[in-house]
């Protein structure tokens, strides 16, 4: 089975595109993302479009797909939207324990409605951001916002945030030699449709080693 993305007269619809993409390309890394709009609202929501952009300096790269219905009150989510509006934010990764606390954080609530009193969550206080975290992650790296950069204004098009990441708060439950311990951390990981992994098996092998 072939799907051409390049036929004009008879186009995926993106709907299918977005499974395709979503479905295949698994698991993936979820960023936990709290963020606090200019009236003082703080906001907490999931993002599976999550990847490490570069190490030095270090910057997140996080993509946002465009919400169904945009308005000009409304033209972002809100994780954006504040991100424009006080340039900073905490992304958590989640364990596994966490899954539905995370989870209930994924619906489009209206600006006013925080997910942290939603979900009934602790706020933890970050040390070099105004934005709070959350208590429980094991893992929180706390940024500010570097750039944004619109992909496409389509419907299910992308809007790209690139954070700076400024520090990097790790619980002693996950700690290790490295800092952070794989085997405790216990990450949820994104699947397609309403499909979650974690990561408690794992698989080690050394690369290869290529004499110059």
């Amino acid at each position: 089975m072939f799907f051409d993305l390049t036929q004009e007269n008879a186009p995926v619809p993106p709907r299918n595109v977005y499974q395709l993409l979503v479905d295949g390309i698994v698991p993936r890394p979820i960023a936990w993302i709290s963020t606090r709009s200019a009236a003082g609202v703080d906001n907490l929501a999931p993002y599976s479009f999550f990847t490490v952009a570069s190490v030095n300096p270090p910057i997140l790269a996080i993509t946002q797909v465009n919400p169904p219905q945009r308005t000009e009150e409304r033209p972002h989510k809100d994780t954006l939207s504040n991100l424009l509006e006080t340039r900073e934010c905490v992304v958590q990764i989640a364990a596994t324990s966490q899954l539905e606390a995370m989870n209930s954080c994924a619906g489009l609530y209206p600006p006013e409605i925080s997910e942290f009193d939603l979900a009934g969550l602790q706020r933890a206080d970050s040390r070099l951001v105004q934005v709070p975290g959350v208590v429980d992650a094991p893992v929180r790296y706390e940024c500010r916002l570097r750039e944004v950069l619109p992909i496409s204004t389509l419907p299910m098009g992308g809007t790209m945030m690139l954070l700076d990441v400024i520090g990097i708060e790790v619980s002693d439950s996950v700690a290790g030699e490295k800092g952070i311990d794989p085997k405790k951390l216990d990450a949820l990981g994104k699947l397609g449709g309403d499909g979650y992994s974690n990561t408690r098996e794992q698989h080690y092998l050394a690369r290869p080693v290529v004499q110059s």
